[in-house]
C-alpha cells in the first residue's frame, strides 16, 4: 500500500503528489489477488489482518480462558460490578490519608505571595535601569 492511498486525493496535488485517480473515474481498492473492485458502500470494510477476534473468555478449561476467565478464584475482584474504588488498600488505612497534609505550605501562602510581589518589584525596577537607564 502507498503513502498516496492513505491521505485523500484532494490533498495530492497539494503535496506535490500525482493523483492515483485519471479525471472523472472513481476510487478503486486493489486486494491481494491483483483484482481491483470500486469503493461502494456494500464492500467497504477492514483491510484483512487488521482486526483480531475477541477472545472467548468461560468456554470450558481446554480454551485457554475457561472457568475463572483469568481473574482467579474468589475475591471483590472476580466478581462482576465496579470494583474496588481507587486507592482502596483492602481495609488499611490508604496512602493519602496516611500522610500529612501540608499545612506549612497551605497555612503560609500569604508570606509567600508577599515575598513573590517583593522579588518581582526588585527584577522590574532592574529591567527599567537597564533599559530606561534612569
Amino acid at each position: 500500500m502507498s503513502a498516496a492511498s492513505l491521505i485523500p486525493a484532494s490533498w495530492l496535488p497539494s503535496l506535490g503528489l500525482a493523483s492515483p485517480f485519471k479525471a472523472g473515474s472513481s476510487p478503486v481498492s486493489v486486494i491481494a489477488g491483483g483484482e481491483s473492485v470500486r469503493f461502494r458502500l456494500d464492500n467497504l470494510g477492514p483491510q484483512p489482518g487488521s482486526r483480531k477476534k475477541a477472545k472467548r473468555k468461560g468456554r470450558g478449561i481446554s480454551a485457554g480462558q475457561g472457568a475463572s476467565c483469568g481473574f482467579g478464584m474468589r475475591g471483590q475482584k472476580s466478581r462482576s460490578g465496579p470494583g474496588v474504588r481507587k486507592g482502596f488498600e483492602g481495609g488499611q488505612m490508604p496512602l493519602y490519608r496516611r500522610i500529612p497534609k501540608l499545612k506549612g505550605i497551605a497555612g503560609d501562602k500569604h508570606i509567600l505571595v508577599s515575598k513573590c510581589k517583593e522579588i518581582f518589584v526588585i527584577f522590574y525596577n532592574a529591567i527599567l535601569v537597564l533599559f530606561c537607564g534612569s
